[in-house]
């Protein structure tokens, strides 16, 4: 069983409790408590798990020594008494306290691409200063001895602190060019001062201190997670890729970074906690997003989940909206279930992904040359985040979209259909071709066999008002492809036998086509549990199914454990959900 807050049992360190994983409140804008509204519960999603403590250091400790503890220590509390859970950051580089320049610490001008009303990224104090490093570290003793002193009745909602050093806890120090060359930092240099300062921040946390309990820490940017675990096996862990939205380009080179960590098939032998970050929803830069609320959040809730994220922080002006609360939801039900034997469910949300850069499904000498090409003024490598040149493969993108197109493909923004992740994620519109993104369905202990031999893709299917139809897959039997076959993770029944489960099947209703679910049961690997006949409807709907005598020992067709087949009609189909009783 799973510890509780309120239970006197010491967790290991990195490892938390399954009801902290969840939807987390986000600041929409700068993170300092004083600029955050102090919403815990009353008017916001009820079933938020937790919130951030995060703290800018200039007002945190506004004159030399003098540090505003009540800042943290107003916020934990009000989140300890009503439930929640907390971690902590403080972001030093911006904002930072004017009064270091007072100090001797140079100050570099920047030529920033932030919009005047982030007036404080024009100019940061210069890191690399001897100066700047012995106020940085005096703070972060100041910060990790508070916090590692925190009574009992706070310490139990308390999980772990995120270390930075970049701008705002990003990957680099600048947000753009500093005006003087003299105090340009090169990238290399860069990633070494932050192995640095992570090794400080790690002994400062976790390291010995008169007996305080050690915090687990988040260590942002590094991109070398087995240094990182080496050095401190009580990491977490941030995926930003994961946790803004879906749909990205790059996001599966990001899942292959992150997928070790998900499960405890690592060196650390156990799933690393994973946070990430979605604030972005409600601006300019993604006004796709917009368009239809309900059913972005919800698809990037699936795939957040598949990208391992356990903590979503959403922005608070989100989680004030009762409309989205169905997306949360599911995000709730399936967070923090990692380890498959203990999970009481799994899940595979059905989809289908275009990635022209994939010259195996699509040969070049049928849609065209995948060119690389130029971003700007720019070569690009095929590994390379920043992107293909849409102009020098239009031919191909257009030739792939013509096929799918009729199940509803489109290209909305073609300008970013092969840019980078972070450009890509600004789109104006939809982009259903693209380049290195996920191929998988968005799933958990549960996926698909064979997807493309046996059923088809669908994209913007079902009415508008019901989130589901953003992907989907179906059967074509004209073509022969009448079967969705899936199977377990090998260890989700390694502990006891599949006993009584509940099954629930999304489709669209659209026809009168006909189906059945079928599994693998003790006496009958192709057991029917149920036939379902389409009634023409026109709506998503849901069918659930209870079955008492499974075995799930993927003796179905093509090896599964169970398999939506077709009986007459094409049939469309948005999840499949299975749950331990």
């Amino acid at each position: 069983m799973l510890a509780k807050a309120s239970d006197p049992i010491e967790r290991p360190l990195g490892v938390f409790p399954r009801e902290a994983c969840g939807i987390w409140q986000w600041y929409s804008h700068h993170g300092s408590p004083e600029r955050w509204d102090g919403r815990v519960g009353a008017d916001t999603y009820p079933g938020m798990k937790g919130v951030p403590v995060v703290v800018g250091w200039n007002e945190l400790e506004p004159r030399d020594g003098d540090f505003q503890w009540r800042l943290i220590d107003d916020v934990i509390e009000r989140c300890a008494a009503n439930g929640l859970y907390i971690f902590s950051m403080v972001w030093y580089l911006p904002p930072n306290p004017e009064w270091l320049y007072e100090k001797g610490v140079p100050r570099v001008e920047i030529d920033t691409f932030k919009t005047e009303a982030d007036g404080e990224f024009a100019h940061i104090p210069y890191p690399f200063s001897d100066q700047y490093e012995f106020y940085f570290h005096r703070a972060i003793d100041a910060v990790a001895d508070h916090m590692r002193s925190l009574p009992p009745p706070l310490r139990k909602w308390y999980l772990f602190h995120q270390g930075t050093t970049g701008s705002t806890g990003d990957g680099y120090c600048y947000k753009g060019q500093p005006k003087d060359p003299k105090y340009a930092i090169p990238r290399d240099e860069w990633d070494a001062y932050c192995k640095k300062e992570a090794l400080y921040q790690i002994r400062a946390f976790t390291g010995a201190a008169g007996g305080k309990p050690p915090i687990p820490l988040l260590i942002n940017a590094l991109n070398d997670e087995e240094w990182l675990a080496r050095e401190c096996p009580a990491m977490v862990l941030k995926n930003g890729v994961g946790s803004h939205f879906y749909q990205s380009n790059t996001d599966k080179t990001k899942f292959e970074q992150h997928r070790p960590w998900m499960t405890n098939r690592n060196s650390l032998k156990r799933p690393v906690f994973i946070r990430g970050e979605g604030e972005t929803a409600f601006m300019d830069q993604t006004r796709w997003f917009q368009k239809n609320p309900l059913m972005n959040f919800y698809w990037s809730a699936l795939y957040a989940l598949h990208m391992g994220i356990d903590i979503w922080n959403v922005g608070g002006g989100a989680l004030e909206m009762p409309e989205l609360c169905m997306a949360f939801d599911t995000f709730n039900r399936y967070a923090g279930q990692k380890i498959p034997s203990q999970s009481p469910v799994a899940f595979c949300a059905l989809r289908d992904n275009l990635n022209a850069d994939d010259t195996e499904r699509f040969p070049e000498d049928k849609y065209g040359k995948y060119t690389l090409g130029k971003v700007g003024k720019r070569e690009t490598k095929i590994d390379d985040f920043k992107g293909a040149s849409y102009e020098s493969n239009r031919q191909r993108v257009e030739a792939i979209l013509k096929e799918f197109a009729p199940r509803g493909a489109v290209v909305e923004a073609p300008s970013v259909v092969l840019a980078s992740g972070m450009e890509s994620r600004r789109r104006k519109g939809h982009n259903d071709v693209g380049r290195d993104r996920i191929e998988d369905n968005y799933c958990r202990f549960l996926h698909q066999i064979d997807a493309n031999e046996t059923s088809v893709g669908w994209w913007h299917i079902g009415p508008p008002y019901q989130p589901y139809g953003r992907f989907a897959r179906g059967f074509d039997s004209a073509a022969g492809k009448n079967a969705i076959c899936l199977a377990f993770d090998e260890d989700f029944f390694a502990k006891e036998a599949p006993g009584k489960l509940k099954i629930r099947v999304t489709w669209l209703d659209r026809d009168k086509s006909e189906w059945k679910l079928v599994y693998d049961a003790k006496d009958n690997p192709a057991k029917t549990a149920m036939t379902v006949k389409g009634s023409n409807y026109g709506r998503w709907r849901t069918e659930i199914v209870v079955i008492e005598d499974a075995a799930m020992r993927q003796r179905g067709e093509r090896g599964s454990d169970i398999a939506l087949l077709g009986v007459s009609g094409d049939a469309v189909f948005h999840l499949v959900d299975v749950e331990r009783i």
